[in-house]
């Protein structure tokens, strides 16, 4: 039995000229042969399917009403206080999925971590990567995550773990600056074979870059969840808000 191929990322694509390729993965989102979870923040609370904030004098805030809905991870105002949030373990590398998020960055980014991707950690630490650098450290034992650390420089990292192994550094070229009080889409795209890439680009610049690659990059059998992480490196708190996410994957 032949499984449904896992699509590529969307941002971008309408305003293109569209071709068969493209045009499929533009409907993919409306098969009946995809699992789609996607929440974009409406209502008066923050939904009960999702689990406790992971923070540390941090929180991860919903406010009602908040125009267009989104929320603000608030990361503390002390050195390396966070703020994190998850879904629940419901994704595999098997399968394959594509993870895609909306997100604005802070009004200032320096002092500076955020992550976005997809991890089995079950959060406890201080986030997924714990610093990023040309060897990262790590608390998750399989994990696809876009990184940008001011600890280490001012450019973005796919970093990748597989199995509990050595993790995995892509850095992305030097001309990928991060701007501040900006939108960013992100993609994670991961195949069955365990093949993963990151995309990213300023929401409505055009179609998403691939800034990383890996093969192997997890170990596929291990349930992931989605994943946004923002922490402060001085004494100045940094909001990350997190307009929308979503994760489609095969459903056979």
């Amino acid at each position: 039995m032949a499984s449904p191929p896992v699509p590529f990322p969307t941002s971008g694509l309408v305003g293109q000229k569209t071709g068969k390729g493209y045009m499929r993965d533009l409907w993919i989102p409306n098969s009946f042969d995809y699992n789609v979870f996607e929440d974009k923040f409406w209502g008066d609370e923050i939904d009960t399917i999702y689990p406790t904030a992971k923070v540390s004098s941090g929180t991860v805030t919903f406010t009602e009403h908040n125009p267009h809905g989104f929320l603000e991870f608030k990361s503390g105002s002390s050195n390396d206080n966070y703020a994190g949030q998850g879904l629940g373990l419901h994704f595999t590398g098997d399968r394959g999925f594509l993870a895609e998020f909306l997100v604005k960055t802070p009004s200032a980014v320096t002092a500076f971590k955020f992550e976005v991707g997809m991890t089995d950690d079950d959060l406890t630490d201080a986030g997924v990567v714990t610093l990023k650098q040309a060897a990262p450290t790590v608390k998750a034992n399989d994990a696809v995550v876009l990184v940008f650390d001011t600890d280490d420089d001012t450019t973005f990292s796919m970093v990748t773990v597989n199995g509990g192994g050595t993790a995995v550094e892509n850095a992305a070229p030097a001309s990928e600056v991060i701007q501040a009080s900006t939108f960013y889409n992100i993609a994670i795209r991961c195949e069955p074979t365990d093949y993963a890439a990151v995309y990213m680009g300023v929401a409505g610049s055009g179609p998403m870059r691939r800034i990383g690659q890996q093969a192997l990059a997890l170990e596929g059998s291990v349930a992931l969840t989605p994943w946004v992480f923002c922490q402060t490196r001085t004494g100045s708190e940094r909001i990350l808000e997190l307009h929308k996410w979503r994760v489609t994957e095969p459903a056979y």
